[in-house]
C-alpha cells in the first residue's frame, strides 16, 4: 500500500481514494466494484489520480471474485458545485453530510498479473509501473513476473503508450525480494523497495546500487520522501516491522514541493 503526498503535501492512503475534504473519490466502474486499489499518485500537472487495482484482496480472503481486470487506472475527479459552500452539508435534523466527487474513470494499462507500485518520472512524462506477479497472494511463483515498466504519458496527460520493460529483479538469486512500492528522485532516478531493502536504479533501469535494511523480515513494503527543510532529502521506508529514514545528500522527491520560505519574526 502507497503513502503518496496529496496535493497539499499531507499523506494520503490509496485504498480510500479522498478529495481535499476527506470523502470516497470513486469505488466502482460500470458498477463493478474496485479489486482492492493498492497504490496511488496524483499527477499534478491536471489533478488527475492513477492507481493500481491487483486482486491480492480476493486471494488473502478479504474481497469477493473479481469483476475487473488487474488493471492500471486514471481518475479526474470534478468536485461537485457545491463543495465551494464548505466541507459539510448539514440537514434539518442534526447531522452533516460529506460532500463527494465526480469525475471519470478509466483503464489505462492492462497485461498485468499483479500491479503494484506507481510513480511518475520528474517531469511526469513516464509512468513506472511494478508487476509482483512473482507473489500471487497465497505463494510464489518464479514463472511469474517481478519486474518494473516503464510508459509514456500521451495524449495531454489522459493516455499511456511505447510499454517497455526496464527491470527485472534477480530473486532467489542475487536479489532478495521483489519490486514493490516506487518512487523518482529529482535526477530521474528511480527507488523501489525490496525484500533486502531499497534498489535504486536509473531511470532507464540500470541497477546503480541498494539501500540495505537488515533486522527486518520482509524488508521494504513501500517508501516515500519527506518534505520541508528538515526531511526534503529524507527517504523513509516502510518495513515490514520498522519505519526508516535514510538521509540522501545531494536529492530529494521528484514531486515533493517547495514550501514557501516564512517571513522573518520581527525582533
Amino acid at each position: 500500500m502507497g503513502l503518496p503526498l496529496g496535493m497539499n503535501d499531507e499523506l494520503s492512503a490509496p485504498h480510500c481514494l479522498t478529495c481535499p475534504f476527506r470523502s470516497e473519490v470513486v469505488s466502482h466502474w460500470s458498477c463493478q466494484p474496485f479489486n482492492s486499489p493498492n497504490d496511488v499518485v496524483v499527477r499534478r500537472a491536471d489533478g488527475s489520480i492513477w492507481f493500481t487495482d491487483p486482486s491480492y484482496a480476493y486471494h488473502q480472503g478479504l474481497r469477493p471474485t473479481p469483476v475487473l481486470g488487474e488493471w492500471v487506472w486514471r481518475h479526474m475527479p470534478t468536485p461537485l458545485p457545491s463543495q465551494t459552500d464548505g466541507k459539510k452539508r448539514p440537514h434539518s435534523d442534526g447531522t452533516e453530510e460529506t460532500l463527494s466527487c465526480t469525475g471519470s474513470t478509466e483503464v489505462v494499462a492492462d497485461g498485468f498479473h499483479r500491479p503494484n507500485g506507481l510513480a511518475f518520472s520528474p517531469d511526469e512524462m513516464i509512468l513506472y509501473v511494478t508487476d509482483t506477479g512473482y507473489a500471487t497472494g497465497t505463494n510464489l511463483d518464479p514463472s511469474k513476473p517481478r519486474s518494473i515498466y516503464a510508459f509514456d504519458v500521451t495524449e495531454h496527460g489522459q493516455r499511456l503508450s511505447n510499454r517497455r520493460l526496464i527491470y527485472v529483479s534477480r530473486a532467489h538469486v542475487c536479489d532478495a525480494g521483489i519490486p514493490d512500492g516506487i518512487k523518482v528522485d529529482v535526477h530521474g532516478r528511480i527507488y523501489t523497495g525490496c525484500a533486502d531493502g531499497v534498489h535504486v536504479l536509473s531511470p532507464s533501469g540500470n541497477l546503480l546500487g541498494k539501500i540495505l535494511v537488515r533486522g527486518c523480515d520482509g524488508g521494504v513494503a513501500n517508501l516515500c520522501f519527506g518534505d520541508g527543510p528538515d526531511h526534503e532529502s529524507t527517504l523513509f521506508l516502510l518495513a515490514e516491522g520498522a519505519i526508516i529514514g535514510v538521509k540522501l545528500q545531494g536529492t530529494r522527491g521528484a514531486l515533493v514541493s517547495k514550501r514557501p520560505k516564512r517571513a522573518a519574526q520581527p525582533k
